[in-house]
């Protein structure tokens, strides 16, 4: 695991509801909260992901939870900041630490 100040991240979920009139309302709700080392990327961490370039500004390093699934359609909140999760790494294909890249939402 990665060496650092441990924080803890509450993990957020989507919930997307129609408004009644053909659009839909996107709301957010806590699901775990997940302590680990969060790391500044060194600058804006650009990486390819099949065709497509994506950029990164975080990395969160976790223990591996089989019973929590990590997906771009959550996010991370710590304090009044907002992480995207870009992609969701487990090192090694191990099933013992995960590197998860962020993007902070300013």
């Amino acid at each position: 695991m990665v060496l650092g100040p441990k924080v803890i991240l509450k993990l957020q979920e989507s919930i997307e509801t129609s408004d009644g009139l053909g659009g839909i309302t996107k709301s957010w709700s806590d699901t775990n909260n997940i302590k680990g080392v969060l790391q500044s990327a060194k600058g804006d961490e650009n990486f390819i992901i099949g065709k497509k370039t994506v950029i990164s500004t975080h990395h969160f390093y976790c223990d591996y939870n089989k019973n929590i699934i990590f997906t771009e359609k959550k996010r991370f909140t710590f304090r009044s900041r907002i992480f995207e999760i870009i992609f969701v790494d487990n090192i090694d294909y191990m099933d013992k630490y995960y590197k998860l890249y962020l993007l902070e939402v300013k």
